[in-house]
């Protein structure tokens, strides 16, 4: 699908208004705005089968002392356009000044439907398991906690997305989306010292040539995080998503 040269023009306001939001989020530490950026691969060999991946960095920019770096390879098959199943093998990366660095390996499983749909819009089902292995840094000696964790949760995540419209005729092939994501440790080997509760998000998207598109997102994050005395803490998210999405070309006959 080929577009005018001015149909990446939300793409160069949605990059700013990541960095200008990141920016400010450095300048003034107090608040809790987090940045993510990742970049997500798609090569699709069949109209079933696809491989790829994404990888992205979170926090750098916007909050000096945590930072995250990582890569995901992603397989996945398709048994309609509508409902998928895949795997990935993440490696995640986390530098931060307290507590310690912490490296991870997960291993997900997830599958996805696309349903119901109506005249401008369809909702997105997406249940995802996660075993996640923590290996972390130097510990105090007076800490509870041993270097190397694990713990397996559930993911389930409900959005609703629009059919894609145009504002002008510069500016097409537009959507929004608006979800929830809840997460389910599963088992006593929960890492307490930090987990996941719950995501609300809400953002737009734009398709653009040569098969490319991206999607920002501000999202808002509950987790439980006893490290800061805390049951609870908030963070607010924007994060900024970069796909690209390529077909296996047929061989001439």
């Amino acid at each position: 699908m080929t577009f005018g040269k001015h149909s990446v023009l939300f793409s160069y306001i949605a990059l700013a208004l990541f960095l200008l939001l990141a920016k400010s989020s450095v300048a003034q530490d107090k608040i809790s705005l987090i940045t993510w950026a990742d970049f997500n691969y798609t090569y699709n060999k069949s109209n079933k089968l696809g491989i790829g991946g994404d990888m992205g960095m979170r926090g750098i920019i916007s909050k000096p002392n945590w930072g995250l770096v990582y890569a995901r390879p992603t397989l996945k098959y398709h048994f309609t356009p509508f409902i998928q199943v895949s795997g990935a093998l993440g490696l995640f990366q986390t530098f931060q000044s307290d507590p310690s660095d912490m490296f991870e390996m997960r291993l997900a499983q997830e599958g996805k439907a696309e349903w119901p749909s109506f005249n401008n819009f369809y909702f997105i089902h997406r249940l995802r398991l996660e075993e996640r292995f923590l290996f972390y840094g130097k510990i105090d000696a007076s800490d509870d906690f041993e270097n190397q964790q694990q713990d397996f949760r559930f993911r389930y995540m409900l959005s609703a997305r629009s059919n894609y419209f145009k504002i002008t005729n510069k500016a097409e092939y537009l959507y929004l989306i608006a979800g929830a994501e809840y997460f389910f440790p599963l088992g006593d080997n929960v890492d307490e010292r930090f987990f996941n509760a719950s995501r609300l998000s809400a953002g737009f998207g734009q398709e653009l040539k040569l098969d490319w598109n991206y999607q920002v997102d501000l999202i808002w994050q509950r987790s439980r995080n006893t490290l800061e005395g805390n049951f609870t803490t908030d963070e607010f998210i924007i994060r900024l998503r970069v796909y690209f999405e390529q077909y296996k070309k047929e061989k001439d006959e």
